[in-house]
């Protein structure tokens, strides 16, 4: 066909036809189209293969944000994100916005202005990204502007103890060859290409903080000379890479510092969970995290059977440092666990140093957990914090809690606030609730205590000035049981088992520490409630295990016989 022919049906001069088919010009559109094209080649080159599933595609990135060219709110930017993350990165653990033109001469400078904006204004930004998610999501999204590029993480917060969180903070030891691996693999899916970004990432997405890490410095972890890398920066290379703990756990040397955990078993074990469990019902019960520098767990138990049990269960995890706590005449009397466990059972909400003073509590993945979680509890508890009673054909199991209730000396380290005043010190002392208790040790311990009896007496004394600083007390004590003994009893309820409300004993006043306490109990109330908590809650201690055992047979003997 002529390009006379052609000109006439498409309505073009046959000249600029002829023009094209020469290739001596280029429609607009397609010269456009071709210079679009070259562009867009140049910038793929910037990325790994690896990078393009977390990039978001640069033309969503312009018509979302085409709207804020104008210096919008920190609102109006927070949902463009918002609505980037629903459509284009919501199955990545990190997603990739790029916040530059194709070519800077072409390109819109209003991108360049709007990652300046981001950058200066990050926190705000990512305050009002995640009130925008609340409450549907439950994730928690981190950003961070990197050079031209915006970083969006998506963490997904968990109910119950994950392993990989709880160590977050705690050094991981690989070999050098291993741990490089993981590092240019992550560098590879985040599209960068040395450490000195990836450092400026971590910092931005990892840390419990956000941390700016200076031009040209490195983060110690991604040193080609060392063999470490922290928790929070692996938790977020595994997520990034699609790995589980489980498949990278062989390859780890030890955690912490000296070896602490030489062996870690965390995920091989189906019942980490229930293991957690297990050391919190220990550990606030009868155990004690450092509040200084330190953060080992010391834990009170003479009995040898019982120290065997804990330290069983406690290597569960993995070669985890323990040693033996002695008296002052050399007798042991405890278990000291490492720094790294302490530091765990604290994230899981165990206070450090002082619990009384600090009203502890059970976390939600205890309170609302099923039956096996709240046995593996009780398990615990009974040879910790509960006790049994027989009296004949009968037994009952108790719970026992204290509150602390006036404790001048922790106001200062505690932000303690005293429920009682002074002059229920002097009432209690000047009437000669007096008790010694020596420790064999040459030692003696003074306290004064008051039974509920007591205190009721006291508030029916002629004294009127007796009578109103006890009733007063009583009031007040009575209107503050201890939050973890109502939590044990809810969780006993829950499986069944029917416990008393909570009931106040007695107060106890000590010369040694300066402090009242209020000491509660919540009791068994039938005897099918012993042998429901025998029978879904055995208590994991060989001798109370062997007494109760006997009784509900012979329980079970007389119900039988009709007795």
């Amino acid at each position: 066909m002529k390009y006379a022919d052609l000109g006439r049906e498409y309505n073009i001069p046959p000249k600029r036809i002829q023009d094209w088919f020469q290739k001596r010009l280029h429609p607009r559109f397609i010269s456009t189209v071709l210079r679009c094209e070259d562009a867009r080649i140049e910038w793929e080159k910037r990325f790994s293969h690896e990078a393009f599933a977390n990039i978001v595609e640069p033309s969503k990135v312009y018509r979302t944000f085409l709207p804020l060219k104008n210096r919008e709110s920190i609102h109006r930017i927070s949902y463009a994100i918002k609505e980037i993350i629903q459509d284009s990165i919501e199955g990545c653990a990190v997603g990739i916005i790029v916040l530059s033109p194709y070519t800077m001469k072409y390109g819109p400078r209003w991108m360049l202005d709007l990652k300046d904006r981001i950058q200066n204004h990050q926190d705000e930004i990512e305050k009002s990204l995640n009130h925008l998610f609340k409450p549907d999501s439950s994730k928690q999204y981190r950003i961070g502007i990197v050079e031209d590029r915006l970083y969006i993480r998506a963490k997904e917060e968990k109910q119950e103890p994950d392993y990989v969180h709880l160590l977050s903070d705690e050094m991981f030891y690989f070999t050098q060859d291993y741990k490089q691996a993981l590092i240019s693999e992550t560098r590879k899916k985040l599209g960068v290409n040395g450490n000195y970004t990836l450092s400026k990432i971590i910092g931005h997405l990892a840390k419990p903080e956000r941390v700016e890490v200076p031009k040209y410095r490195l983060l110690s972890e991604l040193s080609p000379q060392t063999d470490y890398l922290f928790g929070h920066t692996l938790e977020m290379m595994l997520d990034i890479l699609g790995l589980s703990f489980k498949e990278i756990e062989d390859n780890i040397n030890h955690i912490g510092v000296s070896g602490q955990i030489l062996h870690p078993k965390l995920s091989s074990s189906e019942t980490y969970l229930d293991i957690f469990t297990r050391l919190y019902s220990i550990v606030i019960s009868d155990g004690n995290i450092e509040s200084g520098a330190g953060t080992r767990i010391f834990y009170a138990e003479k009995d040898p059977n019982r120290r065997y049990t804990v330290s069983n269960l406690v290597q569960k995890l993995g070669g985890v440092g323990i040693s033996e706590s002695k008296s002052s005449l050399g007798e042991v009397n405890g278990l000291i666990f490492t720094s790294v466990l302490g530091r765990m059972m604290h994230k899981l909400g165990i206070p450090r140093g002082d619990k009384m003073v600090q009203e502890p509590s059970l976390p939600s993945w205890i309170i609302n957990g099923d039956t096996g979680t709240i046995s593996a509890y009780l398990e615990e508890l009974l040879p910790e914090e509960a006790w049994i009673t027989f009296d004949y054909n009968k037994a009952r199991i108790g719970i026992g809690r204290s509150k602390a209730l006036y404790a001048p000396n922790a106001s200062e380290t505690y932000g303690f606030t005293n429920l009682l005043s002074s002059e229920v010190l002097k009432v209690i002392t000047r009437n000669q609730y007096r008790v010694e208790r020596s420790f064999g040790t040459g030692s003696e311990y003074v306290y004064y205590e008051a039974t509920m009896k007591e205190l009721r007496e006291l508030s029916e004394s002629g004294d009127d000035e007796t009578t109103r600083i006890v009733r007063t007390a009583l009031k007040i004590i009575e209107s503050h049981p201890p939050t973890l003994l109502l939590q044990e009893r809810e969780i006993c309820q829950k499986i069944g088992i029917a416990m008393t409300q909570p009931k106040l004993r007695k107060i106890t006043f000590s010369d040694a520490t300066q402090r009242i306490t209020a000491q509660w109990e919540t009791l068994t109330r039938r005897l099918q409630d012993v042998v429901r908590w025998f029978e879904i809650a055995p208590p994991n201690d060989i001798v109370k295990y062997e007494k109760l055992s006997k009784w509900v047979e012979e329980y079970r003997n007389r119900i039988g016989a009709g007795l």
